[in-house]
């Protein structure tokens, strides 16, 4: 929880993991509608966790995340050579790793309060890496907060297992590219 001040008000943000059937709808809700308006096309599928931005009952950000066992694929090694990933994190245990996507919020201060939220959430439970895709205005926004993280250039989507309907996202240049966090960054 934070108290953001706006104009001279008071303003509470609650970061939670959506467990309700209410909330996961509202903040799918808010992810896709962010998503399609800011990249011109829905965000791809996810089944894992959910955090939620809100303040008051308006939601303001969220963040899906994704957890792997050993043997489990993240998703986006279906559309990454993870190979290279591990040429650069030799030590690469999914079981260390979440896959956070759908990262969406509308001000700097909410995605500050979502990411240090990621790392409360996942640090107790072993995870020591955040993974995800940037484009340009994600890699600013994590500049803005200066927060540390690694992008692995060497690595580009492989567009034709995406459905066409996803497709602009990835095609539009520039493409997205894998980014890496240690979660100690986020704390």
């Amino acid at each position: 929880m934070a108290t953001d001040i706006l104009n001279g008000v008071h303003k509470t943000i609650i970061v939670r993991l959506a467990q309700s059937e209410s909330d996961r709808t509202a903040a799918l809700y808010f992810i896709d509608k962010w998503f399609t308006e800011h990249n011109g096309c829905p965000p791809p599928k996810s089944e894992g966790d959910i955090l939620i931005a809100c303040e008051g009952t308006e939601v303001v950000g969220a963040v899906n995340l994704d957890f792997r066992g050993e043997d489990t694929i993240f998703p986006l090694e279906n559309l990454y050579d993870f190979s290279y990933l591990k040429k650069y994190f030799p030590d690469f245990d999914r079981r260390k790793v979440v896959q956070g996507g759908r990262w969406s919020a509308t001000r700097p201060e909410v995605s500050r309060l979502l990411l240090s939220a990621i790392a409360q959430y996942c640090v107790p439970i072993g995870i020591e890496y955040l993974i995800g895709e940037v484009k340009p205005y994600s890699v600013k926004r994590l500049d803005e907060l200066g927060i540390k993280f690694v992008i692995l250039y060497g690595v580009c989507p492989s567009v034709e297992v995406i459905p066409e309907d996803k497709r602009k996202y990835y095609l539009e240049l520039p493409s997205p590219r894998l980014m890496v966090i240690k979660m100690e960054y986020l704390l």
